[in-house]
This record gives structure tokens, C-alpha cells and sequence, in this order.
């Protein structure tokens, strides 16, 4: 039998208003620990989309340094030639941003700041579970039962659900390994609708998290060697 990696599957539901503690949530606005700048892009220079914020010692300690880690993206621009220039899908090149935060005894800093959050607010309800202990980019066409055991969702620990090869980083401060620590999934309003036309509509808006239908990947540095040790990375189906 495989052995398995504690995971927890995260249902998620629209905040009937802001979220304004630190607590594991996807869209609305960041709130921080510290005050900090809002992260640009390097390839286009425009400011990301916050995506999501995570806990870094609950339900699962990954940290001895850090409490939140603040996910944001690119979501990109389209060129002439109808080539996306915001490259999300590799970690360094600029277009990915985590910020990792450290407990704060003041009060927590709400980043709204007049900014309209790109994507509501969502909360988050843990469900406890295992992942298999595999890397799905290598399973073969005999492997299919635990393939579909690594779901594509949003989870905290566990395994990441590669869409394409097995893109896990390497910290570009040591060179150490980096661990697994979520994942994000495009939709959380669940199947989206056979007509792409309907996907703008209000109800699907978070669709556009990613810009297009795939799963996101965050990862510390086993080391956490310093404030920038965290990556993140985007994958298209």
C-alpha cells in the first residue's frame, strides 16, 4: 500500500462581507501582518491580483518563521501577435508574487486602502484527508486509481495535482529543496459553464483567477533561508 501525506481539502463559499482577520482565504484584499507594497509585475509593471492568503502553521505547521504567506499574479496582457506576455506559468520570471509574514502582536493591516478587490471574498472549511504519496507527472495510463486520488482542488498539504511536468522549484536563495504547501484551483464556484460566453457573468468571476482554467502551486523552502523563500506558479490544462 502507498503511504499517504496528511491533506486537507478546502470547500469554499462567498463571504457574506470582508474577511478582515488572518485567516486562510482566497480573494477580497490581503490582510497583512506588516505593512508592505502592493507587488507589481515585472514583465508588464501592473499590479497583481491578490489571490489568496495561507495560513503557514494551521492545520498543517510548515513554518517555524512565518505565519501568512500572500499569494498574488499577473493575470497578464495579450501582445499584437496574440502571445501572453506575463509568463505565470514559470516561477521567476516576475509575474508570480508571495509575501510571507511573520506574527504581529498590533493590529492587523488591512491592505484595502480604497483598492476594489479583484475577486470576492472566500472563506474556507477544512476537510480533513490523505493524498497519496506520488508524483502524478510520472504515473502511466496503469496508474489511473491513484491519478484520480491527487484531486485537482483547492487543498493544503498533501501532493500537488501536476496538469503538465512536475514543476517544483528549487529555492533561488540556497538552492534547497522546496516543500509542497497548497494548491488553488480556478473555479471554486464550482463546473463552469459549457458556453464560454457565460463566464463572465458575476457568478463566475473568480474564473478569471489564472486567467484560465488550471491549478495554481505554492511552495516554501525547506531551509526558509529569508522573507523571499516562498514561490508560486500557475498551470494550464
Amino acid at each position: 500500500m502507498a503511504s499517504v501525506v496528511e491533506t486537507y481539502h478546502l470547500h469554499l463559499a462567498r463571504s457574506k462581507g470582508a474577511i478582515t482577520e488572518p485567516v486562510t482565504k482566497f480573494g477580497g484584499n490581503p490582510v497583512f501582518l506588516e505593512s508592505t507594497a502592493w507587488p507589481r509585475c515585472k514583465m508588464c509593471s501592473r499590479e497583481m491580483d491578490f489571490l489568496a492568503q495561507i495560513r503557514m502553521d494551521d492545520p498543517i505547521k510548515f513554518s517555524n518563521k512565518y505565519v501568512m504567506a500572500y499569494i498574488f499574479m499577473c493575470m497578464g496582457y495579450i501582445d499584437k501577435t496574440g502571445t501572453l506576455q506575463c509568463e505565470t506559468w514559470d516561477t521567476y520570471e516576475g509575474a508570480n508574487a508571495v509575501i510571507l509574514q511573520s506574527s504581529s502582536k498590533t493590529v492587523f493591516v488591512e491592505s484595502g486602502r480604497g483598492r476594489a478587490p479583484a475577486y470576492p471574498d472566500y472563506e474556507a472549511t477544512l476537510e480533513r484527508s490523505d493524498d497519496p504519496a506520488v508524483d502524478v507527472a510520472e504515473l502511466g495510463i496503469d496508474d489511473d486509481d491513484l491519478f484520480e486520488a491527487v484531486y485537482d482542488c483547492f487543498k493544503i498539504g498533501g501532493v500537488p495535482r501536476w496538469l503538465q511536468t512536475n514543476d517544483a522549484p528549487t529555492c533561488p536563495g540556497c538552492g534547497g529543496r522546496m516543500i509542497f504547501i497548497a494548491q488553488l484551483d480556478a473555479a471554486p464556484d464550482g463546473a463552469l459553464p459549457a458556453d464560454p460566453k457565460e463566464w463572465n457573468e458575476d457568478k463566475y468571476k473568480f474564473f478569471h483567477f489564472g486567467g484560465d482554467d488550471g491549478l495554481g502551486y505554492l511552495f516554501l523552502c525547506e531551509n526558509e533561508c529569508g522573507p523571499r523563500s516562498a514561490a508560486f506558479l500557475w498551470q494550464c490544462t
